[in-house]
């Protein structure tokens, strides 16, 4: 039977004029050994088959955080069978999409992920992702967009900002961008996770989101471009924004049913601002901030765990 999510789950979320999309697993609601395919409502494979060779199982042998992951390995030639997709439910062509999660790669071993462009996956690649040996490499058709570095048998997190709207194309790793880069592809719809030949690492804390709003590159026209950090977050959610000018601000707090469970007003503000938000009451599950800057409407979403 498939299990229907408390605190992480797909979110399709219509609010004034932004659709947003968002979803996080920490892969602790599933039980060791479960395979995340028939054990959930949005994973499943290549081929559409869970609950057997393609599917991964959930394990405890290592973590991220908290007790569960899953794991990937193959010495096969052509790499699987493990095969698992994560279909975003439409094809995203325009407006802010993030994908963030906590990778650990065995020692001298490799790890493999892909964005397809189009519903019907095999159709077209939008981004491979090969991180080998201390190295990662983010291609599209075998050109590489951006190479950088990782350190082998650590968990590390791997952030990809995406301006679909001007193909801007940003990577942070533990936090700190490593680079940016213009893709040949400008559309994302799933993610595929394969292990090729070689490959051995473990996968947790997954979070994908898209805003159809304004785009990176245009917030950045207006009076200020607002971040939000940590996220996820337990307790303290940081906003961090620049303003062009003296401004009034107006900031408010959504959670998914569009209910306003915190608001604060500002005068004045100039300069580099960081504003704290205590969350540690809030339940667990993903929210959405509106700052309101001098008629300028900015949003973000954060994961409260």
């Amino acid at each position: 039977m498939k299990k229907i999510y408390s605190l992480f789950s797909v979110l399709a979320i219509c609010s004034m004029a932004n659709a947003q999309f968002a979803f996080t697993d920490d892969f602790e609601s599933y039980s060791v050994g479960d395979y995340i395919g028939s054990n959930s409502t949005v994973w499943t494979t290549w081929s559409g088959a869970t609950g057997g060779s393609e599917d991964v199982q959930v394990t405890s042998d290592n973590a991220s955080s908290s007790d569960n992951s899953i794991y990937f390995s193959s010495t096969g030639a052509n790499g699987g069978p493990q095969d698992v997709v994560l279909d975003f439910g439409e094809v995203f062509t325009s407006g802010d999409f993030v994908f963030e999660s906590d990778f650990y790669v065995n020692q001298s071993a490799g790890a493999y992920f892909n964005f397809q462009a189009e519903s019907t996956i095999g159709t077209t690649w939008a981004l491979d992702c090969h991180i080998l040996d201390g190295a990662i490499s983010l291609q599209n058709a075998d050109v590489v967009m951006l190479a950088t570095t990782y350190t082998q048998a650590t968990w590390f997190t791997m952030k990809i900002e995406a301006d679909l709207t001007t193909n801007n194309w940003e990577v942070f790793i533990d936090g700190v961008s490593v680079g940016s880069f213009e893709n040949g592809e400008t559309q994302v719809a799933s993610i595929d996770i394969f292990p090729t030949q070689g490959n051995q690492f473990y996968v947790d804390n997954i979070y994908v989101s898209h805003n159809s709003g304004l785009g990176t590159t245009e917030l950045s026209q207006l009076d200020n471009v607002l971040s939000i950090y940590p996220n996820p977050s337990t307790d303290l959610v940081n906003l961090s924004l620049d303003i062009a000018d003296a401004a009034t601000l107006e900031l408010k707090v959504l959670n998914v049913m569009g209910q306003t469970v915190a608001s604060r007003s500002y005068t004045n503000l100039v300069g580099s601002q960081n504003l704290p938000v205590n969350v540690s009451e809030f339940p667990a599950g993903i929210y959405t901030v509106e700052v309101l800057v001098n008629g300028s409407l900015s949003t973000k979403q954060f994961v409260k765990q």
